[in-house]
């Protein structure tokens, strides 16, 4: 009965366990099938496995579902017809529409009609939050008149899996501006990230990739300018390196910050140059302290009371399975201890049995001799 009591105990610790951290099953003909969102829909068929979603809905027909998109919410580009030469500002905005925070989250703007490809690190976006970045989009010099297609990509992780999500805006160039010479500037992408978060007193690498579209080789310098007093810089491996035609190269800008560096929006510009011609890319700074307070600490404290109160419901859960098996093995253990009743004797009497008589011995019979008869 022992045995049998903790084999019960096991089985309510295991079934207890698996209802807390296993996640839904199908049944089917072939067995139990996973469905992790526990929305109806087996995980290798679920278009968004993380998210309940049993509609299956994928407006962007992009093979993830909405509720596994990131939306990109709006775009606005002005002026929408620029004149070569001349710039416009694009604002796109970005909205999480998932249960839970998407984390690496990347703006891609490209446009290789117009040298266009930059991209911005956002980072981690919490659930229902939106985010709005803005682009400057630069119309060469010497473009040419027509209508090229601006891309916007957003990439993230969302559960350990990688999304990605583009659309697509027209650009109408109209003609104007002044076209000069051409220069080595006019065939080079410049790709890098336009937004940075650090502390004052942290070190922080921008990496910068050049790419070479020219006919011929290309000498490139790197150099930065804005940090004024609270911050130095420098390019490893080489702040001046050539580059054959059709090549890139990385180089990284390291940036060492004081302790007494401004809170708040800095900006740092990177000044690319090759020959006479120059370019400066511009990298916001945003310099922050670390604090407890605001809604984004309230509510990561919530989080942790939920999570703490849901473990503290389950370890009682186990403690009241413990007590009562004890409590079991108790009673069956008191009960083999009470000694069971002897039955009652019999009064004594006087009236007592007789021993049985010994059997007699029969005796060997020995053979009488005859007599002999006389012939008198």
């Amino acid at each position: 009965m022992r045995r049998e009591l903790l084999v019960g105990l096991v089985l309510i610790l295991a079934l207890a366990t698996s209802a807390v951290a296993l996640p839904c099953t199908i049944m089917s003909s072939h067995g139990p099938l996973s469905d992790t969102d526990c929305d109806g829909v087996h995980d290798a068929f679920d278009n968004c496995p993380l998210a309940p979603n049993a509609e299956q809905l994928d407006s962007n027909r992009n093979g993830a579902g909405d509720g596994c998109d990131l939306t990109i919410e709006e775009t606005l580009l002005e002026p929408q017809a620029p004149a070569a030469g001349e710039s416009s500002r694009l604002a796109v905005l970005v909205l999480n529409n998932r249960e839970l925070p998407i984390s690496s989250l990347t703006l891609r703007v490209k446009d290789l009609e117009i040298a266009l490809d930059t991209l911005t690190d956002i980072g981690t976006l919490p659930s229902g939050a939106a985010e709005r970045v803005e682009f400057l989009i630069s119309i060469p010099k010497c473009q040419r008149t027509g209508t090229s297609t601006i891309t916007v990509t957003a990439e993230y992780y969302y559960g350990g899996e990688y999304y990605i999500e583009k659309t697509t805006i027209p650009l109408k160039i109209v003609s104007g501006g002044a076209c000069g010479p051409e220069t080595a500037m006019d065939k080079t992408f410049i790709d890098t990230f336009s937004s940075h978060d650090l502390q004052p007193g942290e070190r922080l690498i921008i990496p910068v990739r050049i790419t070479n579209l020219n006919d011929q080789e290309v000498t490139y310098a790197i150099s930065a300018y804005g940090l004024g007093d609270w911050g130095t810089y420098r390019v490893d491996p080489k702040s001046e390196f050539a580059l054959a035609a059709g090549h890139d190269a990385t180089m990284f800008v390291a940036i060492e910050t004081e302790e007494f560096a401004p809170l708040g929006k800095s900006m740092l510009y990177l000044r690319i140059r090759a020959g006479s011609a120059q370019e400066d890319v511009p990298i916001t700074l945003n310099i922050y302290k670390t604090t407890m307070t605001g809604p984004a600490s309230d509510e990561s404290l919530q989080h942790l009371l939920e999570l703490a109160l849901i473990l503290v419901l389950f370890l009682l859960l186990i403690f009241g399975c413990i007590l009562l098996i004890v409590k079991l093995l108790g009673r069956k253990t008191d009960e083999a201890a009470v000694p069971a009743p002897k039955a009652p004797k019999k009064a004594a009497t006087n009236n007592r049995t007789a021993p049985a008589a010994p059997r007699p011995v029969k005796k060997a019979v020995e053979p009488v001799p005859e007599k002999r008869r006389s012939n008198l």
